[in-house]
């Protein structure tokens, strides 16, 4: 079992940050992805997408970012914060083809 420095962040955000990370395990096993690939794929560190699989609070944002593009989730995004459909931008006026 790892341990990782929670101290400060409010009950349930721990539990969340597991059950992501178990969901994104998921999905990247639904791809037949080990986690090396994953890593490759989205430009991190293997240690990074462990961390992440676990729920490491101390993983950086943009990790987790580069995680849910690698596995294709990033169009989510938007309908996450916005509540709108997913493919549905309140930011049309922002440019998003990288």
């Amino acid at each position: 079992m790892t341990i990782y420095y929670t101290a400060g962040l409010p009950a349930p955000v721990p539990k969340y940050l597991t059950l992501f990370g178990q969901r994104l395990r998921m999905f990247r096993e639904d791809r037949k992805w080990s986690q090396d690939r994953l890593a490759e794929v989205a430009g991190i560190y293997l240690s990074d997408v462990q961390a992440a699989e676990i729920g490491d609070p101390n993983i950086a944002l943009g990790c987790y970012a580069a995680i849910l593009w690698a596995l294709d989730l990033d169009a989510d995004i938007d309908s996450w914060a916005t509540g709108l459909p997913a493919g549905t931008s309140a930011f049309s006026s922002i440019d998003t083809n990288f």
